[in-house]
């Protein structure tokens, strides 16, 4: 099969010159693609930094800085409703650190006794 291109290749040089640009296309349309897919992933990656940091950390810096694009009265409106979040998160928080902690620090402990119980019943 590469023999019949090659032979191809050699008797027809304008062939030869398709293929390089027909290669060199797919080439720089797969770099574009993944050109594409790590901006996508750079930007989603932002993006929930930028949101966690907004709910489960003090986010002041952000929503200030996103509502200077908005008219002034809405920027006050934003920047209001905020500090009442964080103060409601403050006094009854979306997330219970302890009980999260609690709950990992359970589910290694299993998967250690698991872990155990295989070995020891291969043994």
């Amino acid at each position: 099969m590469i023999d019949r291109l090659m032979v191809l290749l050699e008797a027809y040089p304008a062939l030869k010159i398709v293929f390089i640009v027909a290669v060199v296309a797919v080439i720089l349309s797969i770099l574009g693609k993944l050109f594409r897919l790590a901006l996508a992933i750079l930007l989603v990656s932002a993006l929930i930094t930028i949101f966690s940091s907004v709910i489960l950390g003090d986010g002041t810096e952000y929503v200030s800085k996103a509502a200077q694009f908005l008219p002034e009265e809405y920027q006050n409106k934003v920047e209001d409703t905020y500090q009442d979040f964080r103060l409601r998160e403050a006094e009854d928080p979306v997330l219970d650190y302890e009980k999260l902690r609690n709950g990992v620090q359970n589910r290694v402990e299993e998967a250690k006794d698991a872990v155990s119980d295989a070995i020891g019943k291969t043994s």
